[in-house]
């Protein structure tokens, strides 16, 4: 029997993944340009930054399990090892250590921990007290103070915020009082920062001009990565059920405010917009999520934007190797209820939100192929 093919090429997952890949990926190949100029201080030029991009890209990068394509290059796989010489010859390179910079939610969050836990970094040590009342974050445009009901923060915790629940009906105060925090470490060459803003309201746009003001003042970060549309596809303001189209079209509303912003920034450093993973619930509950379908609609919408911005890159390749690593890992252990799986890959499946350990690492891999492309050789056959 024929593999159903996607954007080109073979695709040996079940029909039904295939289509869904294509569903959410097709605009994105037919619409996305590159960038109209090399990022700042990319001395690689024009010319490699763009086929840099295609490590980002799916249907344009060639992921380790897939045959040979003469119209596809790969990615590297980086060990933590090779990342800190990178690292370190670039900083000599520009006489400066590099700056990642993530905005969003947990799941660009995740990543940011990852390229912590094995780069080795350590905690930025704040120069200022956090201890007090902090603002609300559940609600766009809430900011009411609430106590802080949580252990003794971390150092690197540099702004917090607290989820809370609105009040019950009978006026008893039910808030679940939880800490977010935005996260700075260094270390390695590198300092790698992380912002909450798991909704694209002021306070996203808000950091978005802060970032483009300190390129204007010469303090350019070196790669910018966005996130956004969990929350939205869950719908979790307020405890809002709500109704999908209604939180979509709020996502779209919210996006297209931003563009402005999007593109002062995107003009002056590499920006790039991380596309959600699909919820993958199969394993642990035995049936699909239904915010997949949200986050498809979503996905649809920050084409729309990032064809409006040209330097604005979507990374969409993170969610094939996501999709990929469930579909050859997860669901099988689940299928054939095999002991392992609750031993060490339980962590990797168990958790329809988030990616596990080995997936956040090739996310990580992808980042490090873009931020450190002006100090790694050119290979043939390899995008960066």
């Amino acid at each position: 029997m024929e593999l159903p093919v996607v954007m080109g090429r073979s695709c040996s997952a079940p029909l039904k993944v295939c289509v869904l890949l294509a569903v959410i990926f097709l605009p994105l190949l037919v619409r996305q340009r590159p960038m109209t100029r090399p990022p700042v201080e990319l001395g690689g030029g024009q010319r490699r930054w763009e086929q840099c991009q295609r490590v980002l890209r799916t249907g344009q990068v060639r992921h380790s399990w897939e045959q040979p394509a003469a119209d596809l290059c790969r990615k590297r796989q980086w060990t933590p090892y090779q990342a800190r010489r990178a690292l370190q010859r670039l900083a000599r390179r520009r006489g400066r250590d590099a700056r990642v910079v993530l905005v969003g939610d947990s799941r660009v969050r995740i990543v940011h921990m990852k390229m912590k836990e094995r780069v080795r970094l350590t905690d930025y040590r704040r120069d200022f007290d956090l201890n007090g009342t902090y603002p609300t974050e559940w609600r766009t445009g809430s900011h009411e103070t609430v106590p802080l009901r949580m252990p003794a923060l971390s150092e690197d915790c540099v702004e917090v915020f607290v989820l809370a629940a609105p009040k019950a009906k009978d006026g008893s105060d039910d808030r679940i009082a939880k800490a977010r925090c935005s996260i700075i470490n260094t270390g390695a060459h590198l300092r790698n920062e992380f912002w909450w803003r798991p909704w694209l309201d002021e306070l996203y746009g808000r950091r978005l001009d802060e970032l483009a003001d300190e390129c204007w003042a010469g303090r350019c970060p070196d790669l910018v990565v966005l996130d956004g549309g969990a929350w939205y596809a869950v719908r979790k303001r307020g405890l809002d059920s709500g109704q999908p189209t209604a939180w979509v079209a709020r996502f779209a509303a919210e996006l297209a405010a931003l563009q402005p912003r999007l593109a002062r920034l995107a003009a002056a450093t590499p920006v790039l917009w991380k596309l959600d993973e699909l919820y993958m619930t199969e394993a642990l509950r035995g049936h699909k999520s239904g915010v997949t379908g949200t986050l498809m609609a979503l996905a649809a919408a920050l084409h729309e934007t990032a064809a409006l911005v040209p330097q604005l890159v979507v990374w969409s390749s993170g969610v094939t190797e996501a999709t990929r690593f469930y579909h050859s890992v997860c669901l099988p252990l689940e299928l054939h209820r095999r002991p392992t799986f609750t031993g060490p890959v339980r962590d990797e499946c168990l958790d329809p939100t988030h990616v596990g350990s080995t997936v956040r690492w090739l996310l990580a891999e992808t980042l490090f192929d873009v931020l450190l492309m002006d100090v790694t050789p050119p290979v043939s056959g390899y995008c960066c």
